[in-house]
């Protein structure tokens, strides 16, 4: 192969064993520079290990080797080995350690280490071994094998899955499949609004091809729409049928009444794609989000069993209520569109997508929504929680000053043969809360840097106040045990964890992030008190 002789044969993991060496990089082996090989990951070689053992799992891909010594090589009889370019004959491996160092494929070896001694004698691997390439040239084929080699898209294995799947045990995987056979068919249909609309593997996405299955699938499946799986059970959902294909059929026809509606509701942002912040993957997800939310209202407030309707019964209730989502998009000027629905992509995205749909559901229907939304609304609106931000903050200014002013007061503001003043030399000795202090002055523009204490995060206040040179200083003030805790402890500073829960959330108050009911109640047991005694010492 380019010159250089190599084998291919087939031998047991057992055989292999005792042969083969891995060129850690870590190793630094001097026989081996330059090293190149990862380290095993001892997580992928157990999970190779169950799919050998328990899933029946084989690999029909090489081991690549290169023999450091020459193995031994007996050639059948010329008879049988006529074809210039391949030659068989009898190979006998190498009887020594390190004689065949692992080029690719060290985790499909290992996998067998974790198996019983039968598995591993009986195991087969093919193996390509190339005979005594240099390190360099190991190092190289190395380097192309895992620069060049693609792995399959997301995308392609999707669009494989309603083959491979639909006939599996495993509940998920069915769900999973009938999924993915819905949105292909819809994206086939010239009926559906998802015609075209899916990017496909290995063709260049247009604007209009601003959707991708794996989104629109995952969105469909959180509904639960198709079931879901308690245990190792598979639970119907609203649109399961009698079968698989009458599933499918159900679930395409309301998914199309309802996207179909959004699409006329405002045709132009919908054919631009991302630009129209309509048929884009965050919105497809939070509109799927919005079905499950009206299914849910309605058969709780009518009394309606959603999986004993027809579909067509079943598009006609969502389309109905879902109506003021409908007239917003076709009013609405296309500034608001963009402000209300194209902040952000990802996970964040499809929330605070959602949340917003949610909101034009309530308004018409004002005990519509789920508790988490209902709480994010009272939030959102509320000037009472514009003050527990500014508290929030406040506070945190005040932890952050009295532990400096309590550091000066200890240990001495003279400067120190460092350069340092002394209560930053030796009030905050942790390398850990120094340095990250210092990285993010760093990150400030020069003319606007402050002194590196002033970067100091809650964890970091947290870590200087328990040392033993200044935990007797600050303990009366920051000791504060919370209802429940136990008794004995020495520090009781996990307050300062909750506070800072409560703090990253006041600190980003344009996100869609609420605090929970949980955080409200410790927030009561601070501002009665934790607070005032911060308030006192200052006075």
């Amino acid at each position: 192969m380019a010159g250089v002789d190599f084998y291919s044969f087939i031998a047991s993991p057992s055989d292999l064993f005792k042969i083969c060496f891995i060129n850690h990089f870590t190793l630094d082996h001097p026989d081996g520079k330059p090293a190149y090989q990862r380290m095993v990951s001892s997580a992928r070689i157990r999970k190779i290990a169950k799919f050998i053992a328990e899933e029946k799992g084989y690999f029909p891909t090489n081991i690549l080797l290169n023999f450091k010594s020459r193995p031994k090589f007996e050639l059948l009889s010329n008879k049988e080995n006529t074809n210039e370019n391949i030659k068989f004959g009898w190979l006998t491996l190498p009887s020594q350690y390190r004689s065949a160092w692992v080029i690719d494929g060290q985790h499909r070896l290992f996998g067998y280490a974790h198996l019983e001694e039968r598995r591993q004698q009986s195991g087969n691997l093919f193996v390509l071994a190339f005979n005594q390439l240099s390190v360099n040239d190991e190092a190289e084929l190395f380097v192309k094998i895992n620069s060049e080699q693609k792995s399959v898209p997301r995308s392609l294995l999707e669009s494989l899955i309603p083959e491979l799947k639909s006939q599996d045990d495993n509940p998920k995987n069915i769900i999973t499949a009938l999924a993915s056979r819905g949105f292909i068919r819809m994206g086939a249909d010239t009926d559906s609004p998802f015609f075209g609309r899916f990017a496909k593997h290995g063709i260049p996405a247009t604007e209009y091809q601003s959707l991708t299955l794996s989104e629109a699938i995952k969105g469909l499946k959180s509904t639960s729409f198709l079931g879901e799986v308690r245990g190792k059970s598979q639970i119907d959902g609203f649109f399961t049928g009698e079968n698989d294909e009458q599933t499918i059929q159900k679930t395409t026809f309301i998914l199309k009444a309802y996207f179909n509606e959004l699409k006329l509701s405002n045709a132009t942002a919908w054919e631009d794609g991302k630009a129209g912040y309509i048929a884009t993957n965050p919105g497809i997800r939070a509109h799927l989000g919005v079905m499950k939310e009206v299914i849910a209202y309605l058969s709780y407030k009518r009394d309606l069993n959603f999986g004993l309707m027809s579909q067509k019964e079943v598009a006609e209730i969502i389309l109905a209520f879902c109506q003021p989502i409908y007239e917003y998009f076709r009013e609405a000027p296309s500034s608001e569109i963009q402000e209300k629905f194209s902040r952000k992509f990802g996970e964040g995205g499809v929330k605070h997508y959602r949340l917003q749909l949610l909101k034009i559901l309530n308004n018409t229907n004002a005990d519509f929504g789920p508790e988490e939304f209902k709480g994010w609304l009272i939030q959102t609106n509320s000037d009472d929680f514009s003050s527990i931000h500014d508290q929030i903050m406040a506070f945190s200014e005040t932890l952050t000053n009295t532990v400096i002013n309590g550091l000066r007061q200890l240990h001495g503001t003279e400067q120190m043969s460092s350069g340092e003043p002394k209560y930053w030399e030796v009030g905050a000795k942790s390398p850990r809360v120094r340095r990250n202090a210092y990285e993010k002055q760093q990150m400030d523009n020069e003319a606007e840097r402050s002194k590196k204490e002033a970067y100091l995060e809650i964890v970091d206040l947290e870590e200087i106040v328990k040392d033993r040179d200044n935990w007797s200083f600050f303990e009366n003030l920051f000791k504060n045990p919370m209802p429940g805790e136990r008794h004995g402890q020495k520090y009781y500073l996990g307050w300062l964890g909750k506070f800072n829960g409560l703090r990253k959330i006041a600190a980003h108050r344009n996100q869609e992030k609420i605090y929970s009911r949980e955080q409200l109640e410790f927030f009561e047991w601070l501002n009665d008190s934790v607070i005032p005694k911060f308030d006192s010492s200052l006075n």
